[in-house]
């Protein structure tokens, strides 16, 4: 029998060394339940942007002033889909990712609903 184990199952290493033989079926994913004790692994936050679009673009495509849209998106956060870029000296820009985007767009609507 081949075991494979994945990365975030220290558990299941550290029982392994003191787990009889003969029940090594007991260790099996679908048969194990994680002990109190043991703690669980730190979650591992990974970001999913593959892209950013500058804030320049993305006024452009969506007809509207970078310097409005600036102002209107300060509030966002990088959780939000804003990414800030940093270039030579002291050029920095916003960019947002595409889930950025379309809070962007919700941001749009909202502030053009209260001002109607």
């Amino acid at each position: 029998m081949t075991l494979t184990l994945r990365p975030g199952s220290p558990d299941t290493l550290a029982r392994i060394a003191a787990h009889p033989a003969q029940r090594i079926a007991e260790l099996l994913p679908w048969n194990w339940r994680r002990e109190a004790s043991t703690p669980r692994p730190p979650e591992m936050h990974t970001n999913k942007a593959c892209r950013v679009t500058k804030i320049a673009r993305v006024a452009a495509e969506l007809d509207e002033d970078e310097k409005w849209l600036s102002d209107i998106a300060r509030g966002m956060e990088p959780q939000d889909g804003l990414v800030w870029v940093y270039g030579p000296g002291d050029e920095e820009t916003i960019a947002y990712t595409d889930f950025g985007i379309g809070q962007v767009q919700e941001l749009i609507a909202i502030h053009r609903d209260q001002t109607d």
